[in-house]
């Protein structure tokens, strides 16, 4: 048994600068960006006898951001581990959370007038023959605006006075590194408890209130009269813009100090007294030696709220306030109610400490791996890029292939080491391409159960890692990075081409509802309808890929979702047909793209009793995992 203390987070104190970036951008950090500008805009000369007058003029404009990131720590965590049934459990007791969340920003821009006055003459008394144009006086005039104070004041003159949670000045300049002598603007919020939770939250908010007491003239005379002791009264709808963050623990690799191997991971996390996590894993410890190095996976969703309120306050300079706000209108979840669609997005991320020193490891290691035709997501079948950056100069040594790279799950012909040349920050580029795969269901039962992409499984997550052992000696900085990747696998869709609309599946994306349709067996209402129903079957093939004929099978569910053989129900494709009893393999040519031609069609044969309801049957359309899997519902009436 080992104990020991370490932090967990990802920077002491926090700071969003460090912190995990809320959307897509391939960096395992956030980080800091700016962007300088000068450029010229007038510069002439004009020359009298042995006189001149210089005149230049310039422009600038400068523009940085840091975040929006989630960033936390967990300071003096009491680590122990031990063996126990077989397997290896690693316990920790949390003294405390802090999280923050969003991030600063700032922009600027100026201009600058140089004059100069200039006299011919000789620079040196002792070689009076040699003449040159000397400056009798020069001059300069310079000016720089805050433009996002300005847009910041402007948005308070035209709404009103901003509440808290608003942007605000940041105490310092924290675009220092990026960008000096910016001011900069906090849209932040944090959140802290003391002991551990399953998952913790922050939702930076901008408030803008719209004051229609300055509408109403004898009002808007009163604030004017109250303006002159710094009072005003304020009455009206507020909008509320939020980026709600949501973060919880995944799982803990433990390097070092354990039998028989180098890592290994440790999750099936359970909560114990509101201050402990518990994880197990495997691989067993090895009695009284501590570990090295501990990772800790986390993951994080990201949302976006719009929301309304009424608002009443008035104050009185510093010495009176009086401020009430009414509950606010979520119109996201509205919106979500009416679209089926909530805008959140889901990622992963890592952060690792050294445990001998207790220290935070930054990385100073950049992966970045992007699609070549520009696209923010990426989808199996684009051609990628992908390069590493570091931090410094590589010092050595020579060696070819002194950057490993590991990717879980495995993914075939992925690279297994880059090449930094020495003096340089930035490695060999390579190029990959993702191919379409099954992915894993989640089964508890069965874990290793995949099925082919479809509607539900779509995304299938990368972890990949890359490490220079070369530059492991130092003690507190990070020479290895930790790259989560989505990958969007590519699916088929059927789509009716005619027939009548049936029930719409939730995933379903069309407008109309294509992916279900009505069938009546017996022709005739209610409703009235068709017995059979047209199908376009098409699949989104990546650059180059050009259409094929490829087996599809096809399968009958009951409203169970339990095979249906009893009914007499054919599925034709091409001139061939096959009864679903319950499944039938056609060959099938996707087209690239969903047209009213119909490739597949359904036609339900069995007559039944007439009754005044249908029952809703699924059909299963499964191309394999190069292809993927798709469904169509059907609403059956008088169906036998």
């Amino acid at each position: 048994m080992a104990k020991f203390t370490l932090p967990i987070g990802t920077s002491d104190p926090v700071n969003v600068c460090y912190g995990l970036p809320l959307f897509p951008t391939g960096a395992a950090r956030a980080g800091a960006y700016g962007s300088f500008r000068s450029f010229k805009l007038l510069d002439v000369s004009a020359t009298i006898f042995v006189t001149r007058l210089k005149v230049g003029a310039y422009a600038e404009y400068a523009f940085g951001v840091c975040g929006p990131s989630v960033a936390f720590l967990f300071k003096n965590i009491q680590a122990e581990t031990k063996n126990e049934n077989s397997k290896g459990q690693l316990s920790l007791t949390f003294n405390g959370q802090e999280l923050e969340a969003g991030g600063f920003v700032g922009a600027s821009v100026g201009a600058g007038i140089n004059l100069a006055f200039q006299i011919y003459s000789s620079s040196t008394w002792y070689k009076p023959w040699q003449l040159s144009w000397n400056d009798a006086f020069t001059t300069s005039l310079n000016f720089s605006i805050d433009f996002f104070g300005l847009l910041v004041e402007l948005i308070k003159y035209l709404l009103g006075r901003n509440s808290k949670n608003t942007f605000e000045k940041a105490n310092g300049d924290m675009l220092d590194g990026v960008l000096p002598k910016i001011k900069t603007y906090i849209f932040l919020d944090s959140t802290s408890n003391s002991g551990v939770r399953r998952e913790l939250s922050a939702a930076p908010e901008l408030v803008l209130p719209i004051n229609l007491a300055n509408l109403i003239p004898p009002l808007r005379a009163l604030n004017t009269s109250f303006s002159k002791i710094g009072g005003e009264i304020s009455v009206g709808p507020s909008f509320h813009i939020g980026l709600p963050v949501t973060l919880g623990l995944d799982s803990f690799t433990v390097q070092g100090g354990l039998e028989g191997q180098n890592s290994a991971t440790y999750s099936s996390l359970v909560y114990q007294d509101g201050n402990k996590v518990v994880a197990t894993g495997n691989v067993l410890f090895e009695e009284s030696v501590t570990p090295s190095k501990m990772t800790t996976s986390v993951h994080y969703e990201t949302g976006f709220s719009l929301g309304l309120s009424y608002h009443f306050r008035v104050t009185v300079a510093k010495m009176f306030n009086f401020e009430v706000n009414s509950p606010t209108l979520d119109f996201t979840k509205l919106l979500y109610g009416l679209s089926n669609y909530e805008p959140k997005i889901t990622q992963k991320g890592s952060v690792s400490t050294g445990i001998q020193n207790r220290c935070l490891l930054l990385p100073d290691l950049t992966l970045a791996i992007k699609p070549v035709n520009g696209s923010a997501s990426i989808f199996a079948g684009d051609q990628l890029v992908g390069v590493l950056e570091l931090s410094m100069p590589y010092p050595g040594p020579t060696a070819e292939n002194n950057v490993s790279l590991k990717i879980e799950p495995d993914a075939p012909g992925f690279p297994k080491s880059l090449t930094i040349a020495p003096g340089a920050k930035t490695s060999s580029i390579f190029n990959y391409t993702f191919p379409n795969q099954s992915l894993l269901t989640g089964n508890l039962y069965d874990p290793l159960q995949t099925t082919p992409p479809g509607p539900v499984y779509t995304v299938q997550t990368y972890i990949i890692t890359a490490s220079i052992d070369s530059l492991s000696s130092e003690p507190c900085a990070e020479f290895e990075v930790v790259l989560p990747l989505n990958v969007n696998n590519r699916y088929i869709r059927c789509q009716r081409s005619f027939g009548v609309a049936g029930s719409k599946p939730p995933w379903d994306e069309t407008e109309n509802g294509l992916a279900s349709a009505t069938v009546n067996a017996l022709n005739s209402p209610p409703p009235a309808g068709l017995s059979y129903v047209g199908m376009s079957c098409w699949f989104p093939y990546p650059p180059g890929q050009a259409p094929a004929p490829i087996p599809i099978k096809f399968t009958l569910l009951d409203e169970n979702r339990l095979p249906h053989a009893a009914s007499n129900v054919e599925v034709a494709s091409g001139g061939a047909t096959a009864k679903l009893s319950p499944s039938a393999t056609l060959i099938v040519t996707p087209t690239g793209a969903f047209s009213s031609s119909t490739n597949v069609s359904i036609n339900w044969l069995s007559k039944g009793p007439r009754n005044e309801y249908s029952n809703r049957f699924f059909l299963v359309i499964d191309a394999g995992s190069a292809y993927g899997q798709t469904e169509f519902w059907l609403d059956v009436w008088n169906w036998s």
